[in-house]
Parts: C-alpha cells; sequence; structure tokens
C-alpha cells in the first residue's frame, strides 16, 4: 500500500466532511424551498380574499360616499 495509515484517516475524515457538508447544504435548500412554498400560500390565500372583496363590494348597492 503506498498511502500511510494517517493518510487513509485523513481521506476518510475529509471525505465524512465533504458528506456533511454536503447534507447541510440539501438541508438549507429544502427548508429555503418549504418557505417559499409557504409563503407562495399565503399569497395565494391573501390574493384570493382580496378578490371575494371585490365581488362582494361589486353585489352590494352603492353606499353613501361617506361610508368609502
Amino acid at each position: 500500500n503506498i498511502c500511510s495509515e494517517e493518510e487513509l484517516v485523513t481521506d476518510l475524515s475529509n471525505d465524512q466532511q465533504n458528506d456533511n457538508e454536503n447534507q447541510f447544504r440539501r438541508d438549507a435548500i429544502r427548508s429555503k424551498i418549504r418557505a417559499v412554498g409557504k409563503m407562495a400560500k399565503v399569497y395565494a390565500s391573501l390574493r384570493e380574499a382580496s378578490e371575494n372583496v371585490l365581488n362582494l363590494k361589486g353585489l352590494a348597492p352603492v353606499s353613501p360616499a361617506s361610508s368609502t
């Protein structure tokens, strides 16, 4: 074997460290994707509520000028 025991141990620990960093990055990206999905749902519900308000205003009779 060309490599010494120390080099083998160092290479293994570097590989484990790289795997840990990659897993951390994957987890960070997943959490960002989840956050974007949640925000999309919030904005969709806000948009729907706004559309409902506009529809209700359109159905209501004309209100007096003082209530606008």
